[in-house]
């Protein structure tokens, strides 16, 4: 089939024995080519990874990383949050959802799922007048943290509470979804 000639191998059989013997097969005649494998069944992610695949898609899994998405979307996490989790839970290996059932949640899957997704918000036009960030009260008023200010194409990184806010802004912030539309709203009041 020219498989040593092949930038990647795509393993999708149904039969977990079979699987395994392709995929170390393809290992042998091609050392090169990247190995992706599907399997239905978590149990199966180690032997085919022994068995040389490069990636190994873990129905199972997927379906686990879809449900979470999806309940994620509906609690407000921007898509951007949203994909971040899925990639790095992917990265990893799906060891989040590995871990024996009875254990606390891993550190890392409970820092993805509760990371709010930084945004920039422009200050509109109708902003007429400076007022500093402790003025606004933006914390407070939106639950939102502004991390940088552009103005002019110059980034004010961390900037004080004294730091004055003009129309034009763009504000790099942090927040959930609805921190951010509070705060737009804020800035379209002011």
């Amino acid at each position: 089939m020219g498989v040593a000639d092949a930038r990647f191998a795509v393993v999708v059989v149904n039969d977990p024995i079979a699987t395994r013997e392709i995929v170390a097969l393809v290992r042998r005649l091609a050392p090169r080519v990247k190995i992706l494998a599907r399997t239905r069944y978590v149990r199966d992610l180690d032997a085919l990874e022994t068995a040389g695949a490069d990636v190994v898609v873990a129905e199972e899994l997927e379906g686990t990383v879809s449900m979470v998405s999806e309940v994620l979307r509906l609690s407000g996490v921007s898509e951007g949050g949203v994909a971040r989790f899925a990639r790095e839970l992917r990265e990893e290996g799906y060891e989040a959802l590995r871990a024996p059932v009875g254990l606390a949640l891993d550190p890392w899957l409970a820092e993805l799922l509760v990371a709010l997704e930084p945004d920039w918000v422009d200050v509109p036009p109708s902003f007429v007048r400076d007022a500093s960030l402790a003025e606004l009260e933006v914390r407070a008023q939106t639950g939102a943290t502004v991390l940088c200010v552009e103005r002019f194409g110059v980034k004010h990184s961390n900037p004080e509470p004294g730091f004055a806010v003009r129309a034009g802004d763009r504000l790099l912030t942090l927040g959930t979804p609805a921190a951010l539309d509070r705060l737009r709203a804020l800035l379209a009041r002011a």
